[in-house]
């Protein structure tokens, strides 16, 4: 996985949640475009949560699972 590949995810449209996979065994969800901010050529982004934020090493993401399409408008 790279992390040009997951920014397409990031920048896609429609946007479709989707679930990052960790080597260490986390998981982490990315419900809305705005809750992860992944800057070109930086290797860290951060996710955005109610309550907390995380720093991911976008080089220790193993794999992306979609989620489906919000029906909320």
């Amino acid at each position: 996985m790279t992390s040009n590949e997951i920014r397409k995810h990031l920048r896609a449209q429609p946007f479709q949640p989707f679930t990052l996979h960790l080597a260490d065994g986390r998981a982490v969800d990315v419900a809305h475009q705005e809750a992860m901010f992944a800057p070109p050529g930086m290797r860290v982004a951060v996710v955005l949560h109610e309550q907390f934020y995380e720093y991911v090493d976008l080089l220790l993401v193993t794999s992306i699972v979609m989620k489906p399409f919000s029906s909320a408008a």
